[in-house]
């Protein structure tokens, strides 16, 4: 388990049971409607501030080069270095490796899990289906085996001496959006498929759970799982000239950042810090009640809005609302991929962390030196937005006010009228009628 970044003294926020290494006091989940879980700002939030650092729940290294591979123990997942790293004993596959010997006494319980199954499936799986269902797989196997491994903890040394939180990190897993219906229905099948050759419950891997559940954490897997990369991904202006967030070195999957929606207008930028823990900063200035995004992609690949339409509708499942399409600073909800993600490895600043009622005091006031001048424009033009907004209200009253008295005014004309032509044919009635009177007298 990675060592925790303590900020203040006061208890971390957690998220629906998450509890991720740091989050920033003003970073708050809400949910959409439409879009579903999403992040938003309780409170101002400075450009390069820290708003989370997120450990991985489970990790593999895809990196073709074998120098760069990460140590297999998830507290550690620093690159291993070739003159110090040690393989499985059991040489179940090439890409399992430690960065000596203490990662791997400490990772025994939890690679246990996955060495039979390593041994026993991963070249059939490679040569039959491909090196991404592999993958694929391997992450869902590593799951399981971090789940089992807290478990089996927790057997031990009993809930108040456990450094796991099982019943934390796993309902993370569990509230990750997916499932069955996210996905075509000959992906599911063949996810299926795969399923039940190779991830059925076992003695090369005993987990418990049933082929259904099992198919569903793929389907959440997919749709959640992040990239990692040696740059950062979501710097919004692109900068000129465009640097690219480098070749993939691992895929992950983090209970909190996967709560992070999309937008091709990011106001956060994020990459894997050297252990492997997401990292999110904000690119610019942030505003209270605004959603905080990732790109799910590198912009410097797609450099237009029609591009990067495209590419999320085909990669990500992703369906755009055309009104919104010019609009800065729009997120939509759509699914991630495990090939298209990153974080931000900066330095985590000091700062206030507290409960939920105590970060919503922490806010600075608007001329407080620790607001940018920015921040200091945007809430005068606001105050001035809402005072014009409140004049245009009474204006459209009283438009609507003057409509009414004169549609009034018309009925009343109309119905004076009317009265008089009542009026005119009862005189003209009696008229006639006195004039027969007298025909008749006669």
């Amino acid at each position: 388990m990675s060592n925790l970044v303590y900020i203040t003294t006061e208890p971390h926020r957690t998220v629906d049971g998450i509890q991720p290494d740091w989050i920033h006091p003003h970073l708050i989940q809400s949910t959409d409607p439409t879009k579903g879980r999403q992040f938003r700002v309780s409170g101002p939030i400075p450009k390069g501030a820290c708003l989370l650092v997120d450990r991985p729940y489970a990790i593999i290294p895809v990196d073709e080069d074998p120098d760069n591979i990460i140590c297999s123990n998830p507290a550690c997942n620093r690159p291993a270095r070739n003159s110090e790293r040690i393989s499985c004993p059991k040489a179940c596959l090439s890409d399992v490796i430690w960065c000596g010997n203490t990662c791997q006494v400490a990772d025994q319980v939890r690679h246990g899990f996955e060495c039979t199954w390593l041994k026993r499936y991963a070249g059939p799986i490679r040569a039959k289906w491909s090196e991404y269902d592999f993958g694929m797989l391997w992450v869902i196997v590593r799951l399981l085996a971090r789940r089992h491994a807290q478990l089996h903890e927790l057997s031990i040394v009993g809930d108040d001496m456990s450094t796991e939180k099982p019943n934390h990190d796993w309902e993370g897993i569990d509230s990750l959006c997916g499932s069955s219906d996210t996905w075509s229905h000959d992906k599911v099948r063949s996810w299926s498929t795969l399923v039940k050759k190779y991830l059925q419950s076992s003695s090369a891997l005993p987990h418990g759970m049933g082929v259904d559940r099992v198919l569903h954490l793929i389907c959440q897997e997919e749709a959640n799982s992040f990239g990692l990369y040696p740059r950062e991904t979501g710097h919004f202006p692109v900068p000129n000239p465009p640097i690219d967030r480098g070749e993939q070195f691992a895929a992950a999957v983090y209970p909190t950042a996967a709560i992070a929606n999309h937008s091709c207008f990011p106001n956060i930028i994020h990459k894997a810090d050297e252990k492997g823990r997401m990292v999110f900063t904000a690119s610019r200035d942030i505003f209270p009640g605004e959603e905080c995004c990732i790109s799910y992609f590198d912009l410097t690949k797609y450099k237009d809005l029609s591009s990067r339409r495209d590419h999320l509708r085909r990669s990500f499942l992703f369906s755009w609302r055309p009104n919104l399409d010019t609009m800065p600073y729009i997120s939509q909800r759509t699914v991630s991929d495990r090939k298209e993600a990153t974080g931000n490895g900066s330095a985590i600043p000091n700062g206030v962390q507290g409960s939920e009622n105590a970060r919503s005091n922490v806010a600075p006031r608007p001329n407080s030196p620790h607001v940018s001048e920015a921040m200091r424009q945007f809430n005068a033009r606001e105050k001035a937005k809402t005072w014009t907004e409140k004049i245009d209200r009474l204006k459209a009253k009283l438009h609507k006010m003057k409509g009414l008295i004169e549609e009034s005014n018309e009925r009343l004309e109309t119905l004076e009228q009317k009265c008089d032509d009542m009026e005119q044919r009862m005189v003209d009635r009696r008229l006639i009628d006195h004039s027969g009177s007298k025909k008749l007298k006669r």
